[in-house]
């Protein structure tokens, strides 16, 4: 028998394929539970961060993306913290 796949949940997002993998980072495909819009989920992992010393670098690239709004640059749509034990979410919008 078929089972449905059960997808990861974070926060009001529902997690998807993965979409860019980087150093630090994993970039999974999301949706909005409550309105079903497509984001880009920038999953940190805060042990590399930290333990790299570039906490200050991540901070700056929040504050920066807040900042930028243009047609080319993909926006940041909201910043969550789960969990102090649990990696850091940049949600970005996602066309």
């Amino acid at each position: 028998m078929n089972q449905p796949k059960i997808k990861r949940r974070v926060g009001k997002y529902e997690v998807g394929r993965t979409i860019g993998e980087g150093t630090f980072a994993k970039v999974k495909f999301a949706r909005n539970s409550e309105t079903g819009e497509p984001v880009a989920l920038k999953i940190l992992d805060k042990e590399k961060v930290l333990k790299h010393k570039m906490a200050e670098q991540i901070k700056w690239e929040i504050a920066t993306m807040k900042l930028v709004k243009h047609l080319n640059v993909v926006r940041l749509h909201e910043v969550s913290l789960y969990c102090e034990t649990k990696p850091l979410f940049l949600i970005f919008l996602f066309w």
